[in-house]
């Protein structure tokens, strides 16, 4: 027979010292300083960031552009709605 028992509420210890050994375990890699060709990795990333950001603003302009046709053809169709209305008046 098994007389050893766990007892269950010490049962969460484990996985926190696991988990605190896991994040400590990166701090020692730190590097004293960045590699040579970090700096044109970064310039790559900011090129591409600002590729990105350029195609953004003309989808956003094109949308604009979209928006401000379907607001004219909504008072153009208002106004005939009105002249219509006018009319059956008359």
């Amino acid at each position: 027979m098994n007389t050893h028992t766990t007892n269950p509420r010490i049962l969460w210890i484990l996985p926190v010292i696991l988990a605190v050994m896991a994040s400590a375990a990166p701090l020692s890699t730190v590097q004293a300083s960045p590699p040579a060709d970090e700096g044109k990795t970064l310039e790559s990333l900011y090129q591409r960031e600002l590729e990105l950001l350029s195609s953004q603003e003309e989808r956003l302009q094109k949308a604009a552009e979209a928006a401000s046709r379907v607001e004219d053809y909504i008072a153009g169709q208002q106004a005939k709605a009105q002249t219509l209305r006018k009319l059956k008046g008359l």
